[in-house]
């Protein structure tokens, strides 16, 4: 019998840190792309992940996580955090919230030093980009 993270189908939170050397990192990642859930929760951290866990920002979490998913309760914290996905705008070279509706394409030759494909987005707050990175191309 094969097992793995592709068997887990509850909800997941899994929290992982850049602080332990990347011995864990990588794996933990891996697993939590690999989890079948489809309500899965990623945290990384710059610190200790035991730390986390008795700190009262994780200790809100982690509540929020048990009422929504033992408790049954709709409105708890963790609905609140999304993902922030985004999608690549070509006509106006930027990354958009929502999926553009129009086909475009952006070519670059790869013999020019130079030359490339570029595209531009401002985030409004400080925000941390976490895990594998998807591009599409």
């Amino acid at each position: 019998m094969c097992s793995g993270p592709s068997k887990i189908t509850t909800p997941a939170y899994v929290v992982a840190d850049g602080d332990d050397h990347g011995i864990h990192t990588r794996g933990i990642l891996n697993g939590f792309m690999g989890i079948s859930s489809k309500e899965k929760w990623l945290k990384v951290l710059g610190q200790k992940k035991w730390r986390y866990f008795f700190e009262p920002e994780g200790v809100r979490h982690q509540e929020a996580f048990f009422q929504k998913f033992l408790k049954g309760e709709r409105h708890s914290e963790i609905d609140t955090e999304g993902n922030g996905q985004k999608y690549l705008d070509v006509t106006n070279a930027k990354l958009v919230d929502n999926n553009p509706s129009h086909i475009a394409m952006a070519s670059y030759n790869p013999e020019i030093t130079d030359d490339g494909v570029r595209f531009h987005y401002t985030f409004a707050t400080d925000t941390e980009l976490t895990g594998n990175m998807r591009l599409r191309l």
